[in-house]
């Protein structure tokens, strides 16, 4: 019968180098591909893209004689991977002056980013109503959609103030397109928790709309039930007649939601609006079921509106 024998040092070592090598060059690899990539290595904006973004029009005009080019998609610096034209830039940051003067250099209003948004959509996400205007008034649409179907009209009712939201619908914003997700501009807005944008958006048509749900089958109140400091925006929606009793997929019904919170205030606001407490979920739950599982006090006072 054959002994092994014990590995000669010698060959340890050559293992141990071979081992080390291959290491150091799989770290060296992967530090090489974040910091291409963006997701920890800063990423150096060019200088165009840094001049639109703070606003200084004439060096936007200087650079663009060395780039002149102007839709063409560069990197939008720090740690985004997000490729953008100067023109996308300045609207991020709200410089209409900076915006003219790319629009009259030739920039395009319709070039799209590497995520599929044009201008208009990071000027009503970022930026401001007069960037917004600057953009229409040399032709921007109104209603461009980026890759993921987001409006400019949907990020101005998710993040945007109201004088974003007025601009794009006094434009003619269509206000009953749906993102990728199902979800209109009025269920952005109810999910944000402001009441001013989700008014202008009723008064400009979205009560023909309040019930539609997205693709888990929520609707706008369902998210005013269960975001957070939303209160006005469920009693607005309410008072505008939409239906409390409107279950999702998962049977969960705005009761429920508002009940899961611990929200006294909004359960008792929904069973003002004829909210059935009776409605049971896929797992047999009803909303005073949802109240009563947090066990904090929070849940028992919901739970004391609800019936046993």
């Amino acid at each position: 019968m054959s002994v092994s024998r014990p590995m000669s040092l010698s060959l340890v070592v050559i293992i141990l180098l071979v081992a080390g090598g291959f290491m150091f060059w799989t770290v060296r690899e992967l530090a090489a591909e974040l910091r291409h990539d963006g997701s920890y290595g800063q990423q150096a904006s060019p200088a165009i893209i840094a001049a639109a973004a703070s606003g200084d029009t004439a060096a936007v005009e200087r650079e663009s004689r060395q780039n002149p080019n102007l839709d063409e998609l560069m990197p939008s610096g720090g740690l985004s991977r997000v490729a953008i034209t100067p023109l996308m830039a300045a609207s991020m940051g709200g410089h209409a002056q900076t915006i003219a003067k790319l629009l009259e250099l030739g920039a395009s209003p319709e070039t799209r980013s590497s995520e599929g948004r044009t201008a208009i959509i990071y000027a009503a996400g970022w930026g401001n109503a007069a960037s917004i205007n600057a953009l229409l008034a040399k032709g921007a649409r109104v209603d461009a959609r980026g890759d993921d179907g987001w409006t400019a009209t949907m990020l101005a009712a998710a993040r945007g103030d109201l004088e974003r939201v007025r601009a794009l619908l006094n434009a003619g914003a269509n206000i009953d397109v749906r993102n990728k997700w199902g979800q209109t501009a009025l269920f952005i807005a109810a999910q944000s928790g402001s009441e001013e944008r989700v008014q202008a958006l009723l008064d400009a048509g979205a009560r023909a709309m309040i019930d539609w749900a997205d693709n888990s089958g929520a609707t706008a109140v369902a998210m005013a039930a269960g975001a957070p400091e939303s209160t006005g925006v469920l009693t607005l929606l309410l008072g505008a007649g939409a239906n409390p009793n409107l279950a999702d997929n998962d049977g969960l019904t705005p009761l429920m939601r508002a009940a899961d919170r611990g929200d006294a205030e909004r359960v008792r606001a929904l069973l003002e609006a004829k909210a059935d407490p009776a409605v049971k979920d896929r797992l047999g739950r009803t909303a005073r079921d949802w109240a009563v599982s947090r066990d904090d006090d929070l849940g028992h006072a919901a739970a004391a509106l609800l019936p046993e």
